[in-house]
């Protein structure tokens, strides 16, 4: 529940980069709760700690400083935004076509394509119920 795991994230990373030219400039968000300090960014409902740094550190972040991924990250082109809520067990993808194909293509990823009219709630996830 709110966190996407290590190998999923590393996964994820892999088809991310190739899909941006800012990867080495990433900006990545993580809830003001679990204690990071930093600048914060006041979104409705949650405020999150910023951070910087490249596409790679965003398994840094879910191995040494924070217990978990962070909760948004996209790269400075912003050719793509990943968003985990912490109250829920999905992460969600933004971006283009191609990179959504290639998203759902990766076997080592669970994917499932939804519109951005799609009800999100905490038993969204059709596929693990």
């Amino acid at each position: 529940m709110g966190t996407l795991p290590a190998p999923q994230l590393a996964a994820l990373g892999e088809v991310l980069a190739r899909h941006t030219e800012a990867g080495e400039r990433c900006w990545f968000c993580v809830w003001d709760g679990y204690g990071a300090d930093g600048p914060l960014v006041e979104l409705p409902n949650r405020s999150y700690v910023l951070m910087e740094g490249p596409l790679g550190a965003a398994g840094e972040l879910a191995r040494s400083l924070l217990p978990q991924s962070p909760n948004l990250f996209w790269p400075d082109d912003r050719a793509w935004c990943v968003a985990t809520e912490i109250d829920l067990d999905s992460t969600y993808l933004g971006g283009t076509a191609a990179l959504i194909a290639d998203v759902l293509a990766d076997e080592r990823l669970e994917a499932v394509r939804v519109e951005v009219t799609d009800l999100v709630w905490a038993d969204s996830d059709d596929v693990n119920r």
